[in-house]
């Protein structure tokens, strides 16, 4: 009669694969949040029978363990980026552009603080989301502005 080895308690190991390297690489790589399909698509490049089910696999699976950042943006769609610490967005309400920006500890401490006092709440975490027109979309509205009161004239 053989021994036998209880590994049940035992941490799973995941694999390392081809496609999820490819993956952390897009990830890695961007400088932009991008949604899982345009993910898929760059990283098959790399992997050209990676699935798009494997890429949401693996996404949220980077989401879970600290490795992946998931935004959603103003239209629904999840948008994702390679993990860079603590940091918040701006959201360009015009053309749903979504960039990264940082906040002063304090400003953090301090809606953290005004939250508790105001609503009992206990806060563990603070992630802001500022929405306004990106530089871009602003000259495009002051454009649309200047013509349509020439228009008028």
């Amino acid at each position: 009669m053989g021994s036998q080895v209880d590994n049940s308690a035992m941490p799973k190991q995941r694999r390392r694969t081809a496609q999820k390297l490819a993956i952390e690489e897009v990830l890695s790589r961007v400088d932009t949040h991008i949604t899982a399909e345009e993910l898929h698509e760059i990283a098959r490049k790399q992997q050209p029978r990676l699935s798009i089910g494997t890429v949401y696999r693996n996404l949220r699976r980077l989401v879970k363990e600290g490795k992946a950042q998931q935004v959603t943006g103003p239209d629904g769609r999840l948008l994702f980026e390679g993990a860079k610490g603590p940091h918040h967005h701006l959201r360009c309400l015009s053309c749903h552009k979504v960039v990264d920006t940082t906040l002063g500890s304090d400003v953090i401490e301090a809606i953290s603080r005004q939250t508790a006092d105001n609503s009992g709440f206990v806060v563990k975490e603070v992630y802001v989301e500022v929405a306004g027109f990106c530089p871009i979309c602003q000259g495009s509205l002051e454009l649309e502005a200047r013509k349509a009161a020439a228009a008028k004239k």
